[in-house]
């Protein structure tokens, strides 16, 4: 994924983040770190790290909990160890993200996508569990190239108004 200071967004936010865990870890704390990768494409929602035999591109659909609010129903989730991890899960959902050559890329995306890291701490206090959840989502949007510059046209200047 290159050099820490040639990182994107998303691996420079979770290199922090295991950069924190290590430095504040001791014995009454642990932590777990879990990551979903989604795309919105047409204005369908494709889980970007469906096993393999589901890759068919599912349409999944967005619900909404009472408590927690919306979510994306059946999307898969994974634990992440360590910032190796959230590298290879994020070139893994990379690999299957809506792209296109344009004027100005070989391959833009024409999907939006949805990273999402959500971190579990549990912290043990006089005998008793205490845990807080945080979850962040890490949002790219689509390639939104002017068209006259970008020379996209028919379909895929379509796929650019979603």
């Amino acid at each position: 994924m290159g050099e820490p200071s040639a990182l994107g967004v998303i691996p420079q936010f979770a290199n922090e983040l295991y950069d924190r865990i290590e430095g504040t870890a001791d014995e009454e704390t642990s932590y777990k770190v879990e990551v979903s990768y989604y795309e919105i494409y047409k204005e369908r929602i494709h889980d970007l790290l469906a096993s393999t035999k589901h890759k068919s591109k599912t349409h999944l659909r967005v619900r909404e909990h009472p408590v927690t609010g919306p979510y994306v129903e059946d999307l898969s989730t994974y634990v992440a160890s360590s910032f190796a991890d959230v590298e290879r899960w994020l070139a893994l959902g990379n690999r299957f993200r809506a792209t296109a050559a344009t004027g100005m890329n070989d391959r833009s995306s024409r999907s939006h996508s949805v990273f999402t890291l959500v971190l579990t701490q549990t912290k043990i206090i006089e005998g008793e569990d205490h845990t807080r959840v945080s979850r962040i989502n890490l949002i790219d949007l689509a390639g939104s190239e002017r068209s006259a510059i970008s020379m996209t046209s028919g379909e895929r200047l379509k796929v650019n108004n979603h």
